[in-house]
């Protein structure tokens, strides 16, 4: 689990990255982080991992200071950056050093998906390609059966094949012991794994919730109904009419776009703001 308590941050003579952040993330969850350039996903990433230790509030994983980089949190920790490190090593070397670090690294998983992902164990991480560096660690970080798993634009400088062969062992690999976020622009790449959304606004979570509780709020649907499309949160042009995001009040689930859902928040900040600060009162 980690809990994040009026988390504010900044760097010096700057506006806040991060501002009142509070968010409670439990295992059995893969989170999607979303939010646009700027919205402070990486930085809110880093101060998950460890990485960033002076900032206002309070960061709890499984219990412990997350600023005060606790061993046990970090043996239960996996955050691949956007753009992973380049050791002088290769693939087995890498392995073989960083993998007794974490006490439940699953060596047969990786070596599976080591081979699916066509990786060379005996190859200099900094010759292979950007898409092929991803492939290794996305696989290291499976293996690692860390309990808290942060990947930043994890699906960048993957091939269409290389992602569907990653979706398919993150549904088969992540239990319910552990929880995932993932940070990304690319919302319809992942959005089948998702079963809970956190966006981010300037720093600010304006919205956070699993799916479940997105089809208890909303409503959505494509329509030619002037009325309701007058009635909408958000409303944008589609074939066949107008995709329209609606308060709920009864009928049936409806499917949610993420991405929709997403432009929706930004465009209507004040309405999802409050609806979040209600959703914690209760």
């Amino acid at each position: 689990m980690v809990e994040l308590r009026d988390v504010r941050y900044h760097l010096p003579k700057q506006n806040f990255l991060l501002q009142d952040v509070n968010l409670t993330l439990v295992p059995g969850h893969v989170y999607g982080l979303l939010g646009h350039n700027g919205a402070g996903k990486t930085t809110l990433l880093r101060l998950m991992a460890g990485l960033i230790e002076r900032f206002d509030g309070e960061a709890k994983g499984n219990g412990l200071d997350i600023r005060k980089r606790p061993l046990s949190y970090l043996q239960n920790l996996s955050y691949v950056p956007e753009k992973p490190y380049l050791p002088p090593l290769k693939v087995y070397e890498f392995l073989d050093l960083y993998a007794p670090l974490y006490p439940s690294f699953d060596t047969k998983l990786f070596h599976t998906l080591a081979k699916t992902f066509d990786i060379n164990p005996y190859e200099f991480l900094a010759k292979l390609s950007f898409g092929y560096l991803k492939r290794f660690y996305l696989a290291f970080s499976l293996a690692t059966k860390a309990k808290v798993i942060l990947w930043d634009e994890p699906t960048n400088g993957l091939d269409i094949t290389t992602k569907s062969i990653l979706r398919r062992h993150i549904a088969s690999s992540v239990d319910e012991s552990q929880l995932l976020v993932i940070a990304t622009h690319h919302i319809e790449e992942v959005e089948n794994l998702l079963d809970a959304v956190i966006i981010l606004h300037y720093g600010e979570v304006i919205f956070s919730a699993t799916m479940e509780e997105c089809q208890r709020l909303f409503t959505y649907t494509v329509t030619t109904d002037e009325a309701l499309v007058k009635q909408a949160l958000y409303a944008e042009p589609a074939l066949g009419g107008y995709q329209v995001l609606l308060r709920r009040e009864g009928g049936e689930d409806t499917q949610i776009p993420l991405s929709f859902l997403f432009e929706a928040s930004v465009r209507q900040v004040s309405f999802f703001r409050e609806l979040k600060e209600k959703r914690y009162e209760s």
